[in-house]
């Protein structure tokens, strides 16, 4: 018996809108007469026209409101049902509340009234303020909360610009820059008489560092390598072992000077990715 008169006498919320203009007797006095009734928990699908068809079973109604983003302007999880009478506002609390539309067990509780404002969202992104701290994922209502869509969004973006896979990069282009520098100092190896070897080496590092300005400025290194080479082949004919130990020497020279300079190229990289990651 107890259990009957719940459902024929619906208790009153004790939800209290602090924009309810007026004294705790209006919010009394309007609460108590209302024939609206608030509906929670919707799908951000479920459409207007399923609302009358469910809401529709218990009474005559006057008409449904679907709650907003304020915003995007689209449905975000909430509605006013409005009936004509109070009795069927209280029939639609005792016998929808907690029922299945689109899968969800939805929430129907008195209403003190709808005034035009009220169908749209309260939250600072727009849609309902639970769907901002929401923690759990839920599909029916654009999955996890905006706060947590928020963070996980920075997290992926930290993770692009992470500096792992750049400094990855610099380091296999310096290896490539290494490399391609050997080779060429190869063909630079060829020459005739005592000074093949230093003409290698020779060749070797102005290729190094023949790549390394190739990254920036062009193919002209290619025309200035093979002068180069030219050059150093008629004095290694003529200079004999005391040139190619000359030569040797000032291409060790160069070699610590490019090296200097690609390490302080890419320290200054290294720097502006953990600039851009804090």
């Amino acid at each position: 018996m107890s259990k009957l008169l719940r459902v024929l006498n619906p208790a009153i919320t004790q939800y209290r809108d602090r924009r309810f203009e007026g004294t705790e007797a209006d919010w009394e006095h309007a609460l108590a007469t209302s024939t609206t009734v608030y509906v929670g928990n919707l799908a951000f699908t479920t459409r207007e026209e399923q609302m009358y068809d469910v809401f529709g079973r218990v009474g005559h109604i006057k008409r449904i409101v679907m709650g907003l983003d304020k915003i995007q302007k689209t449905p975000c999880g909430f509605a006013f049902a409005i009936y004509y009478t109070r009795r069927d506002a209280e029939e639609a609390v005792a016998f929808l509340n907690g029922t299945l539309v689109d899968e969800r067990a939805i929430r129907v509780d008195l209403d003190w009234g709808f005034v035009e404002g009220r169908q749209y969202g309260r939250g600072r992104s727009g849609g309902q303020v639970r769907d901002e701290f929401r923690q759990d994922y839920d599909p029916g209502r654009g999955g996890y909360g905006k706060l947590v869509q928020a963070e996980l969004m920075e997290q992926m973006g930290m993770g692009m610009d992470g500096g792992a896979p750049g400094g990855g990069g610099r380091e296999n282009k310096r290896q490539r820059v290494q490399g391609e520098g050997g080779g060429r100092g190869g063909r630079g190896g060829q020459g005739r008489g005592g000074a093949a070897g230093g003409r290698g080496e020779e060749g070797q590092q102005g290729g190094g560092e023949e790549a390394a300005e190739a990254e920036g400025g062009g193919g002209g290194g290619g025309a200035e390598e093979r002068a180069e080479q030219a050059e150093e082949q008629a004095q290694g004919a003529g200079g004999g072992e005391g040139g190619a130990e000359e030569m040797e020497a000032e291409g060790a020279g160069r070699e610590v000077e490019v090296e200097a300079e690609i390490d302080e190229d890419f320290a200054g990289g290294d720097a502006e990715a953990y600039e851009g990651d804090g």
